[in-house]
């Protein structure tokens, strides 16, 4: 402890004759040079800093650096947010154009030969996509309905339990016939009641390459002419204004 007391002590005499020469080196210069020395220092100084705020003083120099580095921080950001964008762009569009899209249209229709005969609907499903749909399921009903059809129209139907599912191919198509007996009565709205029409709604579900649940709605419109006179039947199948959508 002692030694270390008798270094510090050396330290500083050996310091005092250093600071005494430095005093009279600069007592030893006019007053005039001395004040003028003075005034280049503190200009100096002073030309390194902002003005004062709050007490405080900031550096020039570091302040610009500061500033710089924040702006390229900013401008680092905005292009890792717009490269996200882009990236995340240009795969929605890439699903989009490479999914499977599926249609439905009214194929055939074949009319009863006689009162109270079957009455079959074809429907062509179409994969318009470029790649397949897996694990397609079909449900769909024919039946006569009020006409217009009502916004508020239950187009729900009852699960069914066949488990058969399909694999549809990009450009390919299946078809769907149903067959139903007209009764009497039936026939009569078919050729007389104008506030009715027959009309094949349904839904059809799948799944897409990109592992994502599809469906595609159809609700069709068919109206129904015959001519009394040639006995000639004439169809117009419509698209209706409802149910008719797709994700």
């Amino acid at each position: 402890m002692f030694v270390v007391r008798g270094v510090l002590a050396a330290i500083l005499l050996a310091a005092i004759p250093f600071v005494a020469v430095n005093s009279l080196s600069q007592d030893a210069q006019p007053p005039g040079q001395q004040a003028e020395s003075r005034g280049q220092a503190g200009d100096e100084q002073g030309s390194e800093f902002w003005p004062p705020i709050y007490g405080y003083r900031l550096k020039i120099t570091d302040t610009l650096l500061v500033a710089v580095t924040f702006l390229l921080f900013v401008a680092t950001l905005a292009l890792w947010w717009s490269t996200r964008s882009l990236v995340k762009g240009a795969e929605l569009t890439s699903e989009r154009q490479l999914r499977a899209y599926l249609v439905v249209n009214v194929k055939d229709f074949v009319w009863p030969r006689s009162q109270g005969g079957p009455l079959t609907i074809t429907l062509e499903i179409k994969n318009t996509g470029q790649t397949p749909a897996h694990d397609l399921r079909s449900l769909s009903r024919t039946a006569f309905l009020d006409y217009p059809l009502s916004p508020g129209f239950d187009f729900s139907l009852p699960f069914s339990q066949d488990p058969s599912v399909g694999l549809l191919g990009p450009g390919e198509s299946i078809y769907i016939t149903a067959s139903d007996q007209l009764t009497g009565d039936e026939w009569l709205v078919l050729k007389w009641d104008k506030k009715k029409r027959l009309c094949t709604y349904g839904t059809l579900t799948y799944r897409d390459i990109f592992d994502a649940s599809r469906h595609t709605n159809i609700c069709i419109i068919h109206d129904v002419t015959v001519d009394e006179t040639t006995g000639r039947i004439t169809l117009n199948s419509i698209t209706a204004p409802y149910h008719n959508d797709a994700i």
